[in-house]
Protein backbone atom coordinates (compact mmCIF):
# COMPACT_ATOMS: atom_id res chain seq x y z
CA UNK A 1 0.00 0.00 0.00
CA UNK A 2 3.34 2.38 0.56
CA UNK A 3 4.35 1.61 -2.85
CA UNK A 4 1.28 3.44 -4.03
CA UNK A 5 1.85 6.62 -2.53
CA UNK A 6 5.40 7.30 -1.75
CA UNK A 7 9.00 5.64 -2.69
CA UNK A 8 10.68 6.03 0.33
CA UNK A 9 9.49 5.02 3.20
CA UNK A 10 11.46 5.05 7.17
CA UNK A 11 11.00 2.29 10.30
CA UNK A 12 11.98 2.60 13.50
CA UNK A 13 14.37 -0.92 13.57
CA UNK A 14 16.97 0.16 15.53
CA UNK A 15 14.85 2.51 18.12
CA UNK A 16 14.33 -0.39 20.72
CA UNK A 17 17.95 -1.60 20.82
CA UNK A 18 19.33 2.04 20.78
CA UNK A 19 16.72 3.28 23.56
CA UNK A 20 16.57 0.07 25.58
CA UNK A 21 12.88 -0.62 24.88
CA UNK A 22 12.98 -4.37 25.28
CA UNK A 23 11.54 -5.73 28.43
CA UNK A 24 14.73 -8.27 28.45
CA UNK A 25 17.03 -4.91 28.91
CA UNK A 26 15.02 -4.18 32.75
CA UNK A 27 16.47 -8.13 33.55
CA UNK A 28 19.89 -6.86 35.08
CA UNK A 29 17.92 -4.36 37.54
CA UNK A 30 15.75 -6.87 38.24
CA UNK A 31 18.30 -9.99 38.90
CA UNK A 32 20.06 -7.06 40.75
CA UNK A 33 19.27 -8.41 44.49
CA UNK A 34 20.54 -11.41 44.25
CA UNK A 35 23.64 -10.51 41.33
CA UNK A 36 24.84 -8.74 44.12
CA UNK A 37 25.88 -11.71 46.13
CA UNK A 38 29.71 -12.60 46.41
CA UNK A 39 31.20 -14.48 43.39
CA UNK A 40 31.99 -16.84 45.61
CA UNK A 41 28.56 -18.12 46.84
CA UNK A 42 26.73 -17.41 43.21
CA UNK A 43 28.48 -20.50 41.18
CA UNK A 44 28.14 -23.02 43.90
CA UNK A 45 24.70 -21.88 43.93
CA UNK A 46 24.16 -22.48 40.29
CA UNK A 47 25.57 -25.88 40.48
CA UNK A 48 23.03 -26.73 43.07
CA UNK A 49 20.03 -25.21 41.43
CA UNK A 50 20.85 -26.82 38.35
CA UNK A 51 20.25 -30.42 39.65
CA UNK A 52 16.88 -29.36 41.07
CA UNK A 53 13.73 -30.06 38.97
CA UNK A 54 12.18 -26.65 37.46
CA UNK A 55 10.26 -24.83 40.11
CA UNK A 56 9.30 -21.46 40.29
CA UNK A 57 12.15 -18.93 40.66
CA UNK A 58 14.84 -21.28 39.75
CA UNK A 59 15.90 -19.88 36.42
CA UNK A 60 15.86 -16.20 38.06
CA UNK A 61 18.28 -16.98 40.65
CA UNK A 62 20.35 -19.05 38.23
CA UNK A 63 20.53 -16.12 35.77
CA UNK A 64 21.15 -13.45 38.46
CA UNK A 65 24.40 -16.21 39.45
CA UNK A 66 24.74 -15.91 35.87
CA UNK A 67 27.55 -13.61 34.47
CA UNK A 68 26.09 -11.53 31.40
CA UNK A 69 28.43 -12.92 29.09
CA UNK A 70 27.55 -16.19 29.79
CA UNK A 71 23.90 -15.97 29.77
CA UNK A 72 22.88 -12.83 26.75
CA UNK A 73 23.65 -13.68 22.99
CA UNK A 74 21.20 -11.59 22.26
CA UNK A 75 17.96 -11.19 21.55
CA UNK A 76 18.01 -13.65 18.27
CA UNK A 77 18.66 -16.63 20.55
CA UNK A 78 16.26 -19.05 19.57
CA UNK A 79 17.29 -22.47 21.91
CA UNK A 80 18.06 -22.39 25.25
CA UNK A 81 20.52 -24.91 27.00
CA UNK A 82 21.56 -28.39 26.00
CA UNK A 83 19.79 -27.67 22.47
CA UNK A 84 21.80 -24.57 22.12
CA UNK A 85 25.20 -26.00 22.44
CA UNK A 86 24.54 -28.78 20.85
CA UNK A 87 23.46 -27.03 17.41
CA UNK A 88 26.25 -24.09 18.03
CA UNK A 89 29.59 -26.86 18.28
CA UNK A 90 28.54 -30.48 17.28
CA UNK A 91 26.24 -29.24 14.24
CA UNK A 92 28.01 -26.27 12.51
CA UNK A 93 31.12 -26.31 15.06
CA UNK A 94 30.33 -22.62 16.15
CA UNK A 95 30.42 -21.43 19.63
CA UNK A 96 28.14 -17.79 19.73
CA UNK A 97 29.73 -17.12 23.14
CA UNK A 98 33.19 -17.32 21.61
CA UNK A 99 31.93 -15.05 18.73
CA UNK A 100 30.84 -12.71 21.52
CA UNK A 101 33.90 -12.86 23.69
CA UNK A 102 35.47 -10.18 21.48
CA UNK A 103 32.42 -7.83 21.56
CA UNK A 104 31.74 -8.21 25.48
CA UNK A 105 35.71 -6.91 25.97
CA UNK A 106 34.93 -4.22 24.04
CA UNK A 107 32.31 -3.19 26.40
CA UNK A 108 34.19 -3.92 29.33
CA UNK A 109 34.10 -1.11 31.09
CA UNK A 110 30.01 0.01 30.19
CA UNK A 111 27.46 -1.54 32.60
CA UNK A 112 25.48 -4.82 31.68
CA UNK A 113 22.21 -2.65 29.28
CA UNK A 114 25.02 -1.13 27.46
CA UNK A 115 26.41 -4.44 26.80
CA UNK A 116 23.23 -5.94 26.06
CA UNK A 117 22.40 -3.33 23.36
CA UNK A 118 26.22 -3.17 21.66
CA UNK A 119 25.14 -6.84 21.33
CA UNK A 120 22.01 -6.46 19.54
CA UNK A 121 23.24 -3.26 17.60
CA UNK A 122 26.10 -5.79 16.05
CA UNK A 123 24.44 -9.18 15.34
CA UNK A 124 20.69 -9.31 16.08
CA UNK A 125 20.13 -5.66 13.84
CA UNK A 126 22.84 -6.26 10.61
CA UNK A 127 22.78 -10.39 10.89
CA UNK A 128 18.85 -10.31 10.39
CA UNK A 129 16.10 -7.75 11.48
CA UNK A 130 17.78 -4.75 9.27
CA UNK A 131 18.15 -7.59 6.39
CA UNK A 132 14.61 -8.97 6.51
CA UNK A 133 13.02 -5.21 5.95
CA UNK A 134 15.41 -4.42 3.39
CA UNK A 135 14.34 -7.70 1.43
CA UNK A 136 10.97 -6.79 2.09
CA UNK A 137 10.55 -3.49 1.04
CA UNK A 138 12.63 -4.27 -1.54
CA UNK A 139 10.43 -6.96 -2.77
CA UNK A 140 8.20 -4.23 -3.31
CA UNK A 141 10.49 -1.82 -4.76
CA UNK A 142 10.24 0.33 -2.11
CA UNK A 143 13.09 2.24 0.21
CA UNK A 144 13.11 1.70 3.58
CA UNK A 145 15.41 3.91 5.86
CA UNK A 146 16.28 3.26 8.94
CA UNK A 147 17.18 6.81 11.02
CA UNK A 148 18.22 4.61 14.18
CA UNK A 149 20.49 2.75 12.80
CA UNK A 150 23.88 3.71 11.18
CA UNK A 151 25.88 0.88 9.74
CA UNK A 152 29.56 1.23 11.18
CA UNK A 153 28.14 3.18 13.79
CA UNK A 154 27.89 0.72 16.67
Amino acid sequence: MAKENVTVVLSGEGADELFAGYRIYQEPEALKAIASLPRMLKRPLRQVLSKLPAMYGINYVQRACTPLNERFVGNAKVFQGDKSSVLNKRLINYDVYEELSNVYEEASNWNDVQKMQHIDMNFWLPGDILVKGDRMSMANSLELRVPFFRQGSV
